[in-house]
């Protein structure tokens, strides 16, 4: 294979091109022939070349001839051959090309519309239909790739344009290695990038002594080289932006068991298990929210206002933490409650072992919104003279004992360490003072729901309308030990009355003094006051109904848990306390604006609360006396079994709300029970935090409701249609850094294209994008022709040593026009090898 030889000839720059020695005697190719030894005056850097001319050998009669070549000329520059012609003009669309040009503009539109169409998925939510739809069918992704290959493959293809004609302002104006000067010109035609031209040019600016003059083109290509770069990681940063959101779901239609149908005979299927007072919740179920602040009240009285809570027929709880809208039928709560201080008549307290028993008579001391006195006990005869109110009677027990020690009937926690209320609701049998026992349970006061009218408010008459049924849940007396130890309320002034009997025989002592402070009335036992009992009045709209209703929710919630205390090694109740609407600081509030923060769903309000067209309505007797089941679930003694009418079922029951234990052979008549300890520790948390006695009772009222709904959600037999619509978990944008990150290099690509394109446009005078033959024409000049002629089987590595080896690997060339215009030259710079040389005074040999 031929090589070059290992040495160029002195001339072979355009300064001095050295000697050729024609071999015509062998017909050998002809070589250089070194003159290194000969010593030489310096080049002026000026001078003009004339490289010897290879003549083709031609073929005449079969005979190959060759001519001998002519010895190469020195002329000075001063001495001008022939006046310089320019070369034929080149207009703008023919510099680029129509590929190029197509690119740049294609290239550009799809930038922009990818770009555009990113900031859409980035800025666009559920509300817009287009987005809902790619990111409810899992398209984000996909969109995001597709987008990022877009933009790749735009850039890309305009960054091998832009390197194109940065190689072309290299060859015209910046000047290139004489090592890369083939490569360069090529990298006009295609090129794979700005990577490798960015390290010739690298190289050149390094070697150039002149290199701040010309450093224009590759600081451009330099940039070009790292935005291009960047933008292959396009994909990456947009994805460092996209996470697992959650969205609204579409709108479904389900039919489902959303309320139980009574039987003709007045019944449901219900699945009885006891009070839903001492049944543990297996959660704290989600529900819907109505509130209206109650009417300005005075000293003594405390009222939550209308508040109607929702709750969801849907099993899941999955199903339930997701839903956003539902519309359909579902149970609606009125859980209002009004505490005050009650009007006592002839209460006593009785002591014995380590219980009291509290007995009397109450009444209302405040005319509370819907509050509904009754001069008959079958409740149609609303009482239109408030002082002419008649007396409840009571007989109410409760345990003087409080200890740390866990009983099994309360949770440790910190309501346990705190100073525990020592609290009883006590649920009155509801007997009129004064009557005889023919008229038990005449319901004289009552907290009229919004479910009812004056004209249908008799819920509590039994079946067959012999007798009336009270209905428990109308009103509670909580009853609470202010002060005074077990042993002090057993000691003098007070005495142990016998409690060996079911029911009270001793006189029992009446209080020496009264005391107010908010919705509590104190009665004090002894002088000094030590032994106080306070006592607050409670009435409850606790009543349900089946009613159409629409409920929404701005996000996704879960249900609350306690949470674990490590520190005292028990559990707390701060979320469900700020579901029902107590917060951490204490307060409490049901504003609309505070539904997200409570998890809860907001219950829209209807015209009326009224059952009517669209809602369930029984007519007919219930065994339950016309109450609803939920609130017979809650009554203190069990629900009434199906079909019976006992009204003795939960008379004068109380419910423990601390940590004590009862001497169960003591008034065993007089009942009691230990509520679920979960229901403890909550109502002691919400006290201990500065709730109100009303909220804490409609929280028990709320929880047991959701027992009893979710207890038997499974024995629903009423299928309806209802609409809903989840949250669903998807793909989508979570920040927004990434794609400000991926814009903001687009824009600084774009504009350095728009730059490199103006500049190529104006200075390049030679060159056009994407001509291979004018790229290797333009290769193929004297200085390069010897390289060319004998590295036809060589490689860059062989040229690069022949060049290494004459000291013209640093040689600095570019391409410039011929003196009649008709073609190009290559014209070689002052490097610095040559800079050092000329300021010594010393020769350059080659």
């Amino acid at each position: 294979m031929a090589q070059p030889s290992s040495s160029l000839p002195d001339n072979a720059q355009a300064h001095d091109p050295g000697t050729l020695h024609d071999s015509e005697q062998q017909g050998s190719a002809p070589t250089w022939i070194s003159t290194s030894a000969v010593r030489r005056r310096p080049v002026n850097n000026t001078s003009i070349q004339a490289y010897p001319q290879w003549d083709e050998p031609t073929v005449d009669g079969g005979e190959e001839t060759t001519e001998k070549i002519p010895h190469p000329t020195t002329q000075n520059s001063n001495e001008i051959l022939e006046e310089q012609k320019a070369p034929p003009p080149i207009s703008l669309y023919g510099k680029l090309g129509a590929l190029t040009t197509a690119t740049l503009i294609a290239g550009t539109l799809c930038i922009f519309a990818a770009i555009g169409f990113l900031w859409f998925l980035w800025l666009a939510d559920y509300r817009n239909s287009t987005w809902h739809h790619i990111v409810y069918n899992n398209w984000f992704t996909r969109c995001v790739s597709l987008s990022g290959l877009v933009i790749r493959t735009a850039v890309s293809l305009q960054a091998g344009a832009a390197t194109s004609m940065l190689a072309s302002l290299a060859l015209e104006r910046t000047g290139v290695l004489l090592l890369h000067f083939a490569s360069v010109s090529l990298t006009r035609d295609s090129n794979g990038g700005p990577y490798m031209l960015a390290w010739w040019l690298l190289k050149t600016f390094i070697r150039n002594p002149a290199r701040w003059a010309n450093a224009t083109v590759p600081a451009l290509t330099t940039a070009l080289t790292i935005l291009t770069i960047a933008i292959q990681f396009t994909t990456t940063a947009l994805f460092s932006d996209v996470n697992s959101i959650v969205v609204p779901g579409p709108s479904n239609r389900l039919d489902l068991a959303s309320n139980f149908v009574y039987n003709v005979n007045g019944t449901v299927p219900v699945v009885t298990r006891g009070t839903t007072w001492t049944k543990k919740p297996p959660f704290y179920p989600i529900f819907a929210e109505y509130h209206e602040d109650p009417p300005e009240t005075p000293d003594g009285v405390s009222d939550t206002g209308l508040t109607l809570r929702a709750f969801v027929p849907l099993q899941s709880q999955q199903s339930r933490a997701q839903l956003k809208e539902y519309e359909g039928r579902a149970t609606v709560l009125d859980s209002r409650v009004v505490c005050m201080r009650p009007n006592l008549t002839g209460e006593r307290i009785h002591v014995a072992n380590n219980m009291f028993v509290f007995n009397g008579t109450f009444k209302a001391s405040f005319n509370a919104s819907r509050l509904v006195y009754f001069t008959g006990g079958n409740g149609t005869n609303p009482l239109t003279d408030w002082n002419a109110r008649t007396d409840t009677e009571f007989t109410c027990v409760g345990l003087l004992n409080y200890t740390t020690a866990i009983l099994g009937n309360v949770q440790s926690g910190p309501s346990v360490d705190e100073p525990h209320w020592r609290l009883a609701f006590c649920q009155p049998s509801g007997l009129n003072f004064g009557r005889n026992e023919s008229s038990l349970g005449a319901s004289t006061s009552v907290l009229m729901s919004e479910f009812r009218t004056l004209s249908n408010i008799a819920r509590y008459e039994a079946m067959g309308g012999a007798e009336t049924n009270y209905a428990y849940g109308n009103a509670y007396l909580a009853i609470n030990i202010s002060s005074g130890t077990e042993a002090e309320w057993l000691s003098p002034p007070l005495s142990q009355e016998p409690a060996e009997y079911a029911t009270l025989v001793g006189p029992g002592y009446p209080p020496l003094a009264y005391s107010n402070h908010g919705e509590w009335l104190d009665l004090v036992f002894n002088s000094d006051a030590s032994l106080r009992l306070s006592v607050s009045l409670c009435y409850t709209a606790f009543d349900t109904a089946d009613l159409d209703i629409a409920m929404s929710g701005p996000q996704n919630r879960t249900e609350p848990v306690p949470s674990y205390d490590i520190a005292t090694s028990g559990y707390t109740y701060g979320a469900i306390r700020e579901q029902y609407g107590q917060f951490p600081d204490g307060q409490v509030s049901y504003d609309s604006d505070s539904v997200t923060a409570r998890g809860i769903l907001s219950l829209k309000k209807r015209d009326s609360w009224l059952p009517g067209a669209g809602d369930y309505v029984y007519n007919g007797h219930t065994s339950t006396g016309g109450t609803s089941w939920i609130t017979d679930f809650a009554n203190m003694g069990g629900p009434i079994a199906v079909g019976a009418e006992n009204e003795r079922v939960g008379w004068d029951t109380a419910a423990i709300m601390y940590n004590a234990y009862r001497d169960t052979s003591s008034w065993s008549n007089i009942n009691s029970i230990n509520t679920d300890p979960s229901m403890v520790a909550l109502v002691q948390e919400i006290l201990q935090s500065g709730g109100s006695i009303a909220f804490a009772l409609q929280s028990v009222i709320t929880s047991l409701t959701g027992v009893a709904y979710y207890d038997q959600l499974q024995q629903f037999n009423n299928v309806n249609s209802i609409s809903y619509s989840e949250f669903i978990v998807a793909t989508a944008r979570a920040k927004f850094r990434g794609l400000i990150g991926v814009t903001t290099v687009i824009a600084v690509h774009l504009l350095l294209m728009g730059g490199i394109v103006a500049l190529f446009l104006i200075r390049a005078k030679l060159s056009t994008v994407g001509n291979s033959w004018q790229a290797v024409a333009q290769v193929n000049a004297e200085m390069a022709r010897p390289l060319l002629e004998t590295a036809a089987f060589s490689t860059d590595a062989t040229v690069k040593g022949v060049l290494q080896t004459n000291r013209w690997e640093r040689k600095i060339v570019e391409i410039a026009v011929l003196e009649d215009g008709k073609g190009t030259k290559i014209v070689g710079m002052r490097d610095k090898h040559e800079t050092a040389a000329s300021a010594t005074g010393s020769e350059v040999d080659g």
